[in-house]
């Protein structure tokens, strides 16, 4: 699946890259400053990044956090150190061992151990009462998580499984000594390059780079601003006037309209989606069309087979 996303244009002049050795790709000069400003197309129900109703409740509050691993910002297939510098997998790939980078601190000072890697993910895994985890299949191999240290995380897995890396690169790491009083419903406290500063619910969320950031010379952004915007024409309508800087997903009807009259002042860019789209049929619904049997069947043959029937099945 790939994903369309707007961008204000950068002026040809500050994007002119940066001088590359031959066979490497340019990149431009990254500049210090600004503030960026997203338009988001849903409300936050919550700002807690576990226990989220919709995965792009998760995106808002991403800036305050880190992952244990992470994915390439280039590259999204490969994956890199997060918090964690480096790692082995036993010969029979069913034993992770992560090394913490060392002196990494939360935004209200306290000290990163391995005991806040496994809280969350034992948080994923086994969610408290009225709390729903929608990660808690990216553990389902997992057998046990344990600490011999401050700074090492050992994961043991029932069987080998290749999805496990790609999904903990998603899954960023909390703070035991508060997350364990309750979630985050609206607040976050993280590792991440940007400390949360406010929220006004329905209205905006806004955080500031930090200064102590464990990785050095990072963030360039000053601030970060997610409007929160349901009406797609209130997005179109910010983006045109440059109240925002990105909006996502963008629209067919969207991506005509901005190649057409704004190609010079908005990007579109396409990326893949690392998700799978899934629909799941309540077949237990008691009005139609579920509750007719031959409509079950049908939604259970092969794609050639529901070519040949499926005119028939929906227009009946």
């Amino acid at each position: 699946m790939t994903l369309t996303v707007a961008l204000a244009a950068v002026p040809a002049a500050a994007a002119a890259p940066a001088q590359a050795p031959a066979g490497q790709a340019k990149v431009s000069q990254p500049k210090r400053g600004g503030t960026f400003r997203y338009a988001a197309p849903l409300l936050a129900g919550t700002l807690d990044p576990i226990y989220f109703k919709t995965p792009i409740e998760l995106t808002y509050a991403w800036p305050a956090y880190n992952a244990l691993v992470e994915n390439d910002p280039i590259d999204l297939d490969k994956i890199g150190p997060g918090l964690a510098d480096s790692w082995t997998l036993s010969p029979d790939g069913t034993q992770y061992t992560f090394k913490l980078h060392p002196a990494i601190r939360f935004h209200d000072g306290k000290p990163l151990t391995s005991a806040d890697v496994k809280y969350t993910y034992e948080a994923v895994m086994k969610p408290p009462a009225g709390q729903v985890s929608r990660r808690r299949a990216t553990f389902q191999a997992v057998e046990s998580i344990t600490t011999p240290d401050d700074l090492r995380v050992v994961v043991k897995t029932k069987y080998p499984t290749a999805s496990f890396l790609p999904g903990i690169a998603s899954i960023p790491i909390l703070p035991r000594h508060l997350h364990q009083q309750g979630p985050f419903v609206d607040r976050a406290v993280g590792t991440g390059p940007f400390k949360f500063v406010s929220y006004q619910k329905d209205v905006e969320l806004v955080f500031r780079r930090s200064e102590e950031y464990w990785r050095k010379g990072l963030p360039y952004l000053d601030e970060i601003r997610v409007l929160f915007m349901t009406d797609a024409t209130a997005r179109l309508q910010a983006m045109r006037t440059g109240r925002v800087d990105q909006y996502s997903p963008v629209g067919e009807a969207e991506e005509r309209v901005f190649k057409q009259q704004y190609a010079d002042k908005i990007a579109l860019v396409q990326y893949p989606r690392l998700n799978v789209g899934v629909l799941h049929f309540n077949h237990k619904m008691k009005d139609k069309p579920w509750a007719d049997r031959r409509v079950a069947a049908v939604v259970q043959l092969d794609p050639l087979e529901r070519r040949l029937v499926g005119q028939r099945v929906i227009h009946d």
